[in-house]
């Protein structure tokens, strides 16, 4: 093989692997040709999970998170998805589904309340799919400052607060919150952003 052509697959490589690391942190736009409304999100959204040792010894209570713009019914509005979702089978304990009124999130320890409304009342479709069928979506307004603050952050929890303000603590799991930076701002980096 020839040094220029050694450099030229140099260079293809380098140039193919640069595309996937920026392919990687992309954002995803769909749009209802039914309804002429479009959703911009990240790839995935962040999963937190909460142990119940006295339901299940291997199952989870799941809440999933992301952020989405909804544009189609005027200006383009900034949400938080939430979703939750089980691995347990309550049927033999009787435990009811979790539900919830209110999500506190904990962002490196410092509280982040959201009043939640149906998702519907956003959009008629799930941004998101999920390996585990939702129980029940909802939607926050949210802004770029928060959506910033949440992104940055370096432990991620939650509490999901229901009629009896009562909640297991669910921690992240999975995904990964630089994406939450695309969307806000434009792609800059966790080590850029400003808190």
């Amino acid at each position: 093989m020839s040094r220029l052509t050694g450099i030229c697959i140099g260079l293809l490589t380098l140039g193919l692997s640069a595309c996937g690391t920026q392919d990687q942190y992309s954002l995803v736009s769909d749009m209802s040709d039914a309804t002429g409304i479009s959703m911009t999100r990240p790839r995935q959204p962040v999963q937190l999970a909460a142990l119940r040792p006295g339901l299940s010894a291997v199952g989870k209570d799941y809440l999933f998170a992301g952020p989405v713009s909804v544009s189609g019914l005027g200006a383009p509005q900034a949400y938080l998805w939430f979703a939750l979702g089980s691995t347990i089978d309550r049927r033999y304990t009787g435990a009811p589904e979790p539900t919830f009124q209110t999500v506190i999130l904990l962002i490196d320890g410092t509280p982040m309340t959201f009043d939640l409304s149906p998702w519907s009342g956003a959009s008629g479709t799930e941004p998101y799919e999920l390996d585990i069928r939702p129980s029940a979506s909802y939607a926050a307004k949210i802004t770029n400052s928060q959506i910033r603050q949440i992104a940055n952050a370096q432990i991620l929890e939650a509490y999901v607060a229901d009629a009896d303000n009562r909640s297991p603590r669910y921690s992240m799991v999975s995904g990964d919150l630089r994406d939450w930076l695309d969307f806000c701002c434009g792609g800059e980096s966790s080590a850029a952003a400003t808190h």
